[in-house]
């Protein structure tokens, strides 16, 4: 059996395109706050996240 038939057959196609969906929604969602590495800063810029939120201009953990 060769490698491109291995991997043909034993991969699933629609668990990789749900994964890939997976990894799309959830970094979209996280966007705004993704490089927060205190809860504490996160809610001081952003409050209490309920839905889709714009990022800011500039990041409150960043050095600029």
């Amino acid at each position: 059996m060769s490698a491109s038939s291995f991997i043909s057959s034993s991969v699933d196609k629609n668990r990789v395109a749900a994964s890939l969906y997976g990894l799309l929604v959830g970094d979209a969602i996280a966007m705004p706050v993704h490089w927060f590495y205190s809860p504490q800063k996160m809610r001081a810029d952003y409050g209490e996240l309920s839905g889709m939120t714009a990022p800011k201009k500039t990041h409150a953990e960043s050095s600029k």
